[in-house]
C-alpha cells in the first residue's frame, strides 16, 4: 500500500533529475508535483512527522494538508519547489473523477515527462514523476493492479483495456487546490536557542561570581582536619563529566528516532567502566516491528532488538571516553563547604538540585587501600541543554558522572554525578 509508513520510508525513486520536472506551469502559478505523501500522524508533531519521512540527510521542509488533514504530503525546497506553490495532486476534481481514479498524464510544457497520479478513497495514492516513458508506464501497470479503480487515464498509444484519454489541463482547476507552506521548524528552535541563551548567560555569571572561590576553599580547608587520600582516586577512573554529558547527549537525541505507532519510552546514557553505554526503549502502540527495524536502520544506521513479544524494542550501543587525570581534580571538598557551594550556585541561576549522602560508613575502598571518603549524589533536572548544567559542575574536585537521562513524556534531561568528600566530616551532613 503507497500510504503505508513503511512502503514510504523505503525511498523512492523519482527519476527526475532536474528539479523543473517536478513543476507544472499554470500560467501566473505554479503546482508541485511529485510529493510524497503520508497519512496524517496527529498525535505526532508535523516537524518530527518530516523528519522521519525525510530519512537521513533529506530536509522536507514543505508540506500540504489534504482532505481535511487526513494527509499530507512533504516537499523539499532543494527540489526546486517552495511555499505557496499549488500541491499538483489537488489539482483535480471528485465531483469528475469519483473518489478511485489512475491516471497517467504527458507532459511537454517546458521539459518532456510522465506524471502517474492517483486517488483511493479520496486520498493520494500516486504521485510521481518519470523522465523515461518505459518506467512510467511500468509504475502505472503496478499501480493498475490495485482493484476498483472507478476510472482509469492513459495515453493512447499504451492501448490500456478500458483506459480513456483526457487532457491534463482540461481535467484541473486552481479554485480549490491546496497550497504548500513550510513545516514550522522555528519556534520550537527559537524557544531552545532562547532558553539556552538565558541558561548560558546565567552559568557565566555564577562562574565569574565564585572564580574566587579556590582562596576562599583554602582558608576554609585549612580550618579541617587533613584528607588522607588513598593510593588511587576512584573519581580518576571515569570520564570528565562535561565530556561525557555532551557526548551523551549528541548520541541519545540522534538516536531518539520518532517512528509512527511507536512512542519512546526511555533513553539513557551511563558510565561502566571503561565504556559508556546507551540505551533507548520504545514501546509498541499500533505500529509493527518491520516499521521500526527499517526506522532504525535508515535513519541511525541500527540494529534493534525486539522484546517482550514484540511490544518493545531496544537499541543499545557503547563508546569509550578518556578517563580523568589526577591533575584535573584538586583535593575532594569538605561535605559543609560542597553542599554550599552547590546550593549557592544553583538558588542563584533559579534552579534544582537534589543532594543525597550515601555511604559515607564503611569508607570507600580503593585498591584494597582505607580511604576516608563519603561522597554525595547530584541530580540536576533540566528541559534545556543538560550540557550546560554539567558546566556548572566540571570545576568540582573528585567529581565523576553516574548517568545522563531523557523522559519523552516530560522533555526534560537528568544528570546524575557523584562527588566524594572527606568521611570523617560525614556528620555535618543533612540529606534531602
Amino acid at each position: 500500500m503507497h500510504l503505508s509508513y513503511f512502503s514510504k520510508l523505503i525511498k523512492v525513486n523519482r527519476e527526475a533529475e532536474k528539479s523543473s520536472v517536478n513543476l507544472l506551469s499554470l500560467g501566473d502559478q505554479c503546482a508541485a508535483l511529485g510529493l510524497l505523501w503520508q497519512l496524517a500522524q496527529h498525535k505526532i508533531p508535523l516537524r518530527e512527522q518530516a523528519r522521519v519521512a525525510g530519512g537521513a540527510g533529506n530536509q522536507l521542509d514543505i508540506v500540504v494538508t489534504f482532505n481535511e488533514g487526513k494527509q499530507y504530503g512533504f516537499a523539499s525546497t532543494k527540489e526546486g519547489l517552495n511555499a505557496n506553490m499549488l500541491a499538483g495532486a489537488s489539482l483535480f476534481s471528485e465531483a469528475n473523477w469519483g473518489d478511485n481514479w489512475l491516471a497517467a498524464h504527458y507532459i511537454s510544457d517546458n521539459l518532456e515527462r510522465w506524471w502517474i497520479v492517483a486517488m483511493r478513497d479520496r486520498l493520494v495514492y500516486e504521485d510521481q514523476v518519470c523522465i523515461n516513458e518505459d518506467t512510467a508506464k511500468t509504475l502505472f501497470l503496478k499501480s493498475l493492479e490495485a482493484p476498483d479503480w472507478e476510472k482509469v487515464i492513459a495515453p493512447k498509444h499504451w492501448d490500456i483495456n478500458g483506459a480513456e484519454t483526457v487532457d491534463l489541463y482540461q481535467s484541473i482547476s486552481t479554485n480549490q487546490a491546496a497550497k504548500l507552506r513550510p513545516v514550522n521548524f522555528w519556534p520550537r528552535i527559537r524557544l531552545l536557542f532562547a532558553t539556552l541563551a538565558l541558561v548560558v548567560i546565567g552559568i557565566n555569571f555564577v562562574i565569574s561570581t565564585y572564580s574566587k572561590y579556590p582562596q576562599q576553599q583554602m582558608v576554609e580547608l585549612q580550618k579541617q582536619p587533613q584528607f588522607v587520600a588513598p593510593s588511587v582516586m576512584p573519581w580518576e577512573r571515569f570520564p570528565n563529566i562535561y565530556e561525557f554529558t555532551v557526548n551523551c547527549e549528541q548520541r541519545l537525541s540522534a538516536l531518539a528516532i520518532t517512528v509512527p505507532g511507536w512512542k519512546l519510552q526511555k533513553a539513557e546514557c551511563f558510565f561502566s567502566d571503561p565504556l559508556a553505554s546507551l540505551k533507548l526503549r520504545w514501546q509498541r502502540t499500533n505500529g509493527s516491528t518491520a516499521w521500526i527495524r527499517s526506522a532504525v536502520q535508515e535513519l541511525a544506521g541500527k540494529e534493534v532488538t525486539i522484546l517482550n513479544g514484540g511490544q518493545l524494542a531496544e537499541i543499545t550501543s557503547t563508546f569509550t571516553l578518556p578517563r580523568q587525570t589526577a591533575t584535573e581534580n584538586d583535593n575532594p571538598l569538605p561535605p559543609d563547604i560542597l553542599e554550599t557551594l552547590l546550593r549557592d550556585r544553583f538558588v542563584t541561576l533559579g534552579l534544582e538540585i537534589k543532594l543525597t549522602a550515601h555511604n559515607a560508613r564503611p569508607p570507600i575502598a580503593v585498591n584494597n587501600t582505607q580511604p576516608n571518603l563519603g561522597y554525595h549524589v547530584i541530580s540536576a533536572a533540566t528541559s534545556a541543554s543538560p550540557s550546560e548544567y554539567a558546566r556548572l559542575l566540571s570545576d568540582l574536585p573528585a567529581l565523576s558522572p553516574i548517568s545522563l537521562n531523557y523522559q519523552p513524556s516530560t522533555s526534560h534531561w537528568l544528570l546524575n554525578a557523584r562527588v566524594y568528600h572527606p568521611a570523617e566530616h560525614f556528620d555535618n551532613i543533612q540529606s534531602n
